[in-house]
């Protein structure tokens, strides 16, 4: 794993120099508009709303502000803090070799079908391997094309190109939008930078976006550039990363896996055995570097952006060549027909990610398990306890380490929700004493919490947490893992 390094000089870009009066206006201007802009609509809307004098409509109408409004807060918070974890290297990127092909072309189905901005992509199929974080790159990909449409309102086709220039691979992405002026072009990847003209100004955003992707292109040693012909005239925007070379691709276990910090943990777990790895992030990545490497073993999750890893299996059985050992990672709770196919096309083992195999409840037997939340802020108990009560558990409720801990030795609960970082007894702490008391063996474990980086995951996990959920999270997404840790 490779940490990201703190952003090099650039000549015309250099995000370490002092904050120029404009930006500094920019910073001022995002504090007082948008930031009190959703404030006040989120204040509004939840005043209204507890008025209880309104029909229907009026509170789905509502409800859909504060939807909208707390977005907009959560993405200025998660874009402030990944920047600041970027320019001091407190971010670890998990380089790999990418197949940045098939990485573009998953960014533009994300980015979506619009018949006005149309994305057109031209890269050739022999694009030599990058190395790269996928998921990072993909951000990258993400914020270019997300700017691209945003800034061409009276539509366009946008234009996405790859070329090999020395050892770097070039991408360009071009746009048919509403320019960018000369003097605009030398600030556009400094915090906080908004053009006056134009719809920028005007347009939802904090100006940390292209400033994040400028970062995180540099801490992979590539650069990015931006030009235009002037207002009206469209702009070209582009990046490099470096041309992933044969002599870090050779392993003993290859790990096809697209979630980075699980593959982590299998690195880690896999070091401790003596043997080497190297990740890739999907099976048309896989695919490419099993033409050079021969490794002693895979490691295939199924559920893989672009193709699914059951069809990577059956077009490696299809192949022929030497038979290799394929462990297959799941989620999914497969029936024999299933298992029987994949076995079928040379996997010789499979299991649950996360290790445990699901248990069944015998027929016509109720059990009423109990769940125990604990989080010292009232609103997120608040928030958890009303997403996932129920009638097939009781839930209780603990304001602090101490108190979770006190609660899991007197109900000895099926699920415990920890909160991370809690006065007293942290989150990590209660989750140490639970693994450690055997009788609770059983007991599973979801951390929450809003720190979001990969080492904390990691850390988590490793100690025996059986997912990680990052705050703001979804009710449907808390849902999900509760319903998932109950049945493991």
């Amino acid at each position: 794993m490779t940490r990201a390094r703190p952003p090099t000089s650039a000549k015309v870009i250099d995000l370490n120099m002092p904050i120029a009066d404009h930006a500094r206006e920019e910073l001022v201007w995002l504090l007082s508009h948008d930031l009190s802009d959703a404030l006040s609509s989120i204040v509004g809307s939840a005043e209204l709303i507890d008025s209880g004098d309104l029909t229907d409509d009026q509170r789905r109408l509502l409800a859909g502000i504060l939807l909208r409004k707390a977005g907009r807060l959560s993405a200025l918070v998660n874009n402030a803090v990944a920047l600041q974890r970027l320019e001091t290297g407190h971010r670890e990127l998990d380089i790999a070799p990418v197949d940045l092909r098939s990485l573009i072309e998953r960014a533009v189905v994300a980015a979506g079908e619009d018949d006005e901005r149309p994305i057109d992509v031209h890269v050739p199929a022999d694009l030599p391997l990058v190395s790269a974080e996928a998921e990072a790159i993909h951000e990258v990909l993400a914020n270019f094309l997300s700017n691209a449409r945003r800034f061409s309102p009276e539509g366009g086709a946008i234009s996405v190109t790859a070329r090999v220039v020395a050892d770097m691979i070039e991408v360009s992405i071009q746009d048919h939008g509403i320019g960018i002026e000369a003097m605009d072009l030398p600030k556009l990847f400094h915090k906080f930078y908004r053009a006056d003209r134009g719809v920028g100004r005007h347009t939802p955003g904090a100006g940390l976006g292209l400033a994040i992707t400028h970062t995180i292109v540099e801490a992979h040693g590539g650069r990015v550039a931006a030009s235009s012909r002037g207002l009206g005239k469209g702009a070209r925007f582009g990046f490099t990363l470096p041309i992933s070379q044969p002599d870090g691709r050779s392993a003993d276990v290859l790990i096809i896996e697209d979630e980075a910090w699980f593959a982590s943990i299998l690195r880690v777990e896999f070091a401790a055995q003596g043997l080497s790895t190297v990740r890739a992030a999907d099976a048309e990545t896989a695919e490419r570097l099993l033409v050079d490497m021969a490794p002693r073993a895979i490691v295939l999750d199924l559920a893989l952006p672009g193709l699914p890893g059951e069809d990577f299996l059956a077009r490696m059985s299809a192949a022929g060549g030497k038979r290799l050992p394929v462990l297959v990672l799941t989620v999914k709770n497969l029936d024999p027909d299933e298992i029987s196919a994949l076995e079928a096309e040379g996997a010789i083992a499979g299991a649950r990610e996360g290790g445990r195999m699901r248990t069944r409840t015998p027929p016509g037997l109720q059990v009423l398990r109990t769940v125990v939340i604990a989080d010292d802020e009232s609103s997120m108990r608040l928030l958890v306890h009303a997403t996932i009560e129920s009638d097939d558990y009781c839930v209780v409720e603990a304001v602090d380490g101490a108190e979770a801990w006190a609660m899991v030795q007197k109900h000895r609960p099926a699920l415990v929700l920890l909160d991370v970082q809690m006065p007293g007894r942290s989150g990590l702490e209660v989750l140490g004493l639970i693994k450690a008391d055997p009788s609770l063996a059983a007991t599973r474990v979801i951390l929450l919490t809003a720190k979001a980086q990969e080492t904390d995951i990691e850390s988590g996990l490793i100690a025996g947490a059986d997912f990680y959920l990052t705050k703001p999270f979804s009710p449907l997404d808390l849902l999900t893992r509760v319903e998932e840790a109950l049945q493991l």
